[in-house]
């Protein structure tokens, strides 16, 4: 099961977060989706 951010909210919430970045050597694991981190967040906060 993929975790969304609502729409609405991930339009305000990608201003403020920065862009992805790759590492320079390459290799190591792949950063999770920020809009998934966000709702991952949005989702502890509401339920507790």
């Amino acid at each position: 099961m993929e975790l969304l951010a609502p729409d609405g909210l991930w339009k305000l919430a990608r201003l403020l977060v920065s862009e992805d970045w790759v590492r320079a050597q390459g290799g190591g694991k792949r950063n999770p989706p920020n809009e998934m981190m966000f709702a991952t967040i949005i989702y502890v906060l509401v339920s507790g």
